[in-house]
């Protein structure tokens, strides 16, 4: 056995030991944890066998852990034909700390301020710009409310314990529009069939946005005045089709002749509307720097230009250990982008397209054939530790996207605490080589599909604990390739929702397989503990087979609303569990029957005490560490949580009354975005924290998120509290054991 390795995030740590020999192909590994100073060895999830460039590992991870602690594992190894050396690794490890908070102010940023001033609070400078370019490590540069017309460049941070900070006050906004275009200025150019009407003015000199939006919805743009003129039928009818699910969201543009043609969703007067059009393509752009931090700002309005074919809220590359906290980016092409770095954090943010979701696939508007790839936050390239979490991605075709390239990888990421809603295509798309990577207590609402996982030739990738509901496509969809490596799909809550726009309706999983994947350790995915209920088919796989050990599935609950639909597995349809059991072995212990959740129609996806899926899962040591008789399936099998906190929903203008998942009343949320106060609940549910810190979004303990949901009318059910929805966060520790202090928060924003 070789030198065993440990990376570490927040909550999690990844473990690597390589070996060789092997000629069984046998070798097993069982990994335990303890606090550092415990006596007691905890089990964690056992290892698994890997491949990284033809050298084999035993590879896995240990969750639930705590910040900034140090740990103890121990690796103990099994071969049938003999270990060489001693078969018992103790290792110690500790996770990453929490980021520092940052210190006080040492250079001003105010609209009104001078470049040429020395930057205190009394002569603040007037750019971003000017104060970055004077900062160095350990400085503070305070941007004061206000709109800030420019792109921003970060090319020297700061350094280890000395961060660079970029922190905004509520309300300065880093605005990518132009100055000159607006909802005045406009007149009639021509009226259309329809209702429809194109509005004309004076474009500005040198203009060449191509990102424009109408009340935060985006318009697309067209070649000539002409094509936008004959398209206008294709608009009316597309905004038909989506009139009843998030309202007329196609309309268009072109510069022709030093006019700016427009169109806005509605055909009517841009006057009754505000109307941005993009002069710059990125918000802030980090390059080659390390140690900084961006917190705070709102980014909005940028778009390509004729000098690039993209454009970012936030750009990272080729960085390293930096912070983007509490940021809110929106009306921009892709939200956050991470390029070519290792230890980039995304925390506490909120990310916003202009509900691309609600174009129909191959659809034909101007320039845009189809969905683009927008996404929210995208991490590519080669990269390392990085951790995406307590954020809010909403409207995007891809909301949260790990990729890679040919011949690079992307080790130990964290996905977890997040809420993606309303993506065009995968609201978590994994398509990459994964090593060590988790996805886990997300809530991921009204998608196409919900997670993609293709690729993972490494592996292993675990994803559990994660509710996914109202989707229209399927809540998995994994495409293998032709090396891979281990998968674990576990305890999560899976509930479809009615016909897509394109007539598509919610499958359980779709698999697509391939006769000549090769995968080192027992099978590429396992599926355990999980809750699926279908609109459609339950499961679909296509291609084909690689042979029955490919797949594990059991102690899952299968439901399918559509009575004719159960499995559809190439081409073989079963109609029931049973049947399918009986032909292929697996599902020994599933459930095929409605799971009976408290309040489906609500989106509270805990179990009924009667429920079938209550008691019927497995024990997975280092996941769900159950004591008694068996835990239950999906993502809120914890008992010991309780019902979800009792916090009241906030929102605009006042919160209503927060609830237990027990009984008893929790306090309402307060006016503006304050979360609900504490509330008693039965079981050990002990009512919704307090969120705190600034009105636009709290800290870490409770946060103020304004969620969205057209369906209700503007508000996700009012949350101000996602943990309501999302499994309690799980220490190393079994139940009895574990720290129960009464003012832990029992879910992440």
């Amino acid at each position: 056995m070789g030198q065993p390795a440990v990376r570490a995030n927040f909550e999690t740590l990844t473990v690597h030991l390589p070996y060789d020999g092997d000629s069984g192909e046998d070798v097993s590994a069982e990994l335990a944890v303890r606090a550092a100073g415990e006596a007691t060895w905890r089990p964690a999830h056992p290892l698994s066998r890997t491949l990284l460039e033809g050298a084999r590992r035993l590879s896995g991870v240990v969750v639930g852990l705590d910040p900034g602690e140090e740990y103890e594992l121990r690796i103990e190894v099994t071969d049938p034909d003999g270990v060489e050396g001693d078969p018992v690794v103790v290792l110690s490890a500790s996770t990453r700390a929490e980021p520092a908070m940052p210190g006080a102010a040492t250079i001003h940023v105010d609209p009104a301020g001078d470049d040429g001033a020395a930057g205190t609070l009394e002569t603040p400078l007037r750019t971003i710009q000017a104060a970055v370019d004077r900062a160095g490590p350990g400085d503070v540069v305070e941007v004061h409310p206000g709109r800030y017309r420019e792109a921003v460049v970060i090319s020297s941070g700061g350094a280890p314990g000395e961060a660079f900070v970029l922190r905004a006050q509520l309300g300065a906004v880093l605005d990518g529009s132009h100055p000159e275009i607006d909802g005045s200025g406009w007149a009639v150019e021509s009226e259309l069939a329809g209702g429809f009407t194109v509005y004309r003015r004076d474009a500005p000199a040198g203009f060449s946005g191509t990102f424009a939006m109408v009340d935060g919805r985006r318009v697309y743009p067209y070649d000539t005045l002409a094509d936008l003129e004959s398209r206008a039928a294709d608009a009316a009818a597309a905004a038909e089709v989506t009139a009843g699910f998030y309202g007329p969201s196609v309309g268009g543009f072109v510069v022709e002749g030093g006019v700016m043609y427009l169109l806005t969703p509605e055909g009517d007067d841009p006057s009754g509307h505000e109307v941005r059009v993009n002069a710059l393509d990125s918000g802030v752009r980090i390059l080659g720097a390390s140690d900084v931090v961006v917190e705070g700002l709102t980014i909005e309005n940028y778009g390509p230009t004729g000098e690039s074919g993209t454009s970012r809220g936030i750009e990272v590359v080729d960085s390293a250990d930096v912070v983007v906290r509490n940021v809110v980016a929106r009306g921009v092409q892709w939200g956050i982008r991470v390029r070519r770095s290792v230890r980039v954090t995304v925390e506490d943010s909120r990310v916003e397209a202009a509900l691309t979701y609600a174009l129909p696939w191959g659809g034909d508007y101007g320039a845009y054939t189809g969905p683009t790839h927008d996404q929210g936050i995208s991490i590519q390239g080669s990269y390392e530790d990085h951790v995406i979490r307590r954020n809010e991605v909403r409207g995007f075709v891809d909301g949260i996207v790990v990729s890679t390239g040919s011949g690079t990888r992307c080790e130990n990421f964290d996905i977890h605490d997040n809420v993606v809603s309303e993506s065009r295509d995968d609201a978590i798309e994994l398509d990459c080589d994964d090593v060590g990577g988790k996805v886990f207590r997300n809530l991921v609402r009204e998608n196409h599909s919900a997670i993609s996982i293709s690729g993972c030739d490494v592996g292993p990738l675990f994803v559990f604990g994660n509710v996914i509901d109202r989707y229209f496509n399927e809540s998995f969809k994994l495409h293998p390739r032709q090396t891979q490596g281990p998968v674990f799909i576990y305890h999560n809550t899976m509930v479809s929702a009615w016909p897509d726009l394109d007539g598509d309706v919610g499958r359980g999983i779709e698999i697509e397989m391939r006769a000549d994947m090769t995968y080192p350790s027992e099978a590429y995915v396992t599926f355990l503990n999980n809750i699926f209920v279908a609109s459609d088919w339950a499961r679909v796989d296509a291609g084909a087979s690689p042979g029955p050990d490919a797949y594990r599935f059991d102690y899952n609950c299968w439901w399918s609303s559509h009575q004719s639909k159960f499995f559809n597995l190439l081409g073989v349809v079963y109609d029931d569990l049973a049947s399918y059991t009986a032909a292929t072995g697996m599902e020994t212990s599933g459930v095929q029957a409605p799971p009976e959740f408290v309040d489906e129609a609500g989106g509270d996806y805990h179990l009924l005490p009667q429920s079938p899926c209550a008691g019927a899962g497995v024990v997975i040591p280092g996941i769900n560490d159950w004591v008694g008789e068996a835990p239950d399936m999906g993502a809120f099998y914890d008992e010991d949580a309780g019902g979800p906190p009792g916090g009241g929903t906030g929102g605009d203008t006042g919160g209503g009354t927060g609830s237990t998942n027990g009984t008893g009343p929790g306090s309402g949320g307060g006016p503006g975005t304050t979360a609900g106060g504490s509330g008693p609940g039965s079981d050990t549910a002990t009512g919704g924290a307090s969120a705190g810190g600034d009105a636009e979004m709290g800290p870490s303990q409770g946060c103020a998120c304004g969620f969205l949901d057209r369906r209700n009318g503007g508000a996700l059910a009012g949350l101000a509290w996602v943990g309501a929805f999302l499994l309690p966060r799980r220490r190393y520790t079994r139940r009895g054991a574990r720290d129960a202090s009464p003012d832990e928060p029992t879910g992440h924003c």
